[in-house]
């Protein structure tokens, strides 16, 4: 039965940031790969922290990824898993040997992202389970001074999971950017096949700003990265 759901992507321009795809139980995670890649300077990694799709979180995450597009110079790369397993302490300090195939992958993509972008919904005035375990099977090595943007939706645009989620960012010694995205239901029109679609322009300004933001902010930490 197929009953676990992973949304792995690469994108460069052309290809759909998000794919949502059910693999059966133990079944390896394979990336989609651009037919025509681009040449990138930064690859940012999107973790979607929503246990359904489609859902508004995943067309957040994927108006994000359409933003980083269209400044160019990166690439963009998603992680969603709705069933991961719970963080196994014994692989804390190197996670890279945790069992699991999916969180190698998750591992492994969060060492080559140069920035990460944390996509979570509200529940109970924080963020969601499923961004904490994808969290929580990492360690400061895979995080720890890169930028990590913070994003959310529910309620009413409010704050509550991504101010949460700068205090996470500040534990693995990363730098959480200073603009937020939050949404709401009305800034999504719904797809005739289901799923959502970000229209609200007053949100897509400011993920462009939030884009830019990372952008500039990994651009400048770059020479600190490489003294290492």
């Amino acid at each position: 039965m197929h009953d676990r759901i992973s949304v792995i992507v690469e994108r460069t321009t052309g290809a759909p940031v998000l794919s949502t795809t059910a693999r059966p139980e133990g079944e390896p995670i394979v990336m989609a790969h651009p037919s025509d890649p681009v040449a990138a300077q930064h690859t940012v990694l999107i973790l979607l922290g929503s246990g359904r799709h489609p859902s508004h979180s995943s067309a957040l995450a994927e108006a994000i990824g359409e933003a980083f597009e269209q400044i160019g110079q990166w690439r963009v790369t998603a992680y969603g898993e709705a069933q991961a397993p719970v963080a196994d302490p014994r692989y804390h300090a190197d996670p890279r040997r945790h069992p699991d195939p999916g969180v190698r992958e998750l591992v492994a993509l969060a060492d080559a992202a140069d920035a990460l972008v944390w996509v979570s919904p509200v529940y109970h005035n924080s963020y969601s389970s499923h961004i904490k375990t994808l969290l929580d099977h990492l360690a400061n090595a895979q995080v720890e001074r890169k930028v990590v943007g913070l994003a959310s939706h529910g309620g009413h645009r409010g704050s509550q999971a991504v101010d949460a989620l700068r205090i996470v960012a500040r534990g693995f010694n990363a730098i959480a950017s200073p603009t937020n995205v939050c949404t709401r239901g009305d800034d999504y029109a719904d797809l005739p096949g289901g799923g959502y679609r970000l229209t609200s322009d007053e949100i897509h300004g400011r993920i462009r700003r939030f884009a830019a933001e990372i952008d500039a902010m990994t651009h400048a930490l770059a020479a600190f990265r490489r003294r290492d």
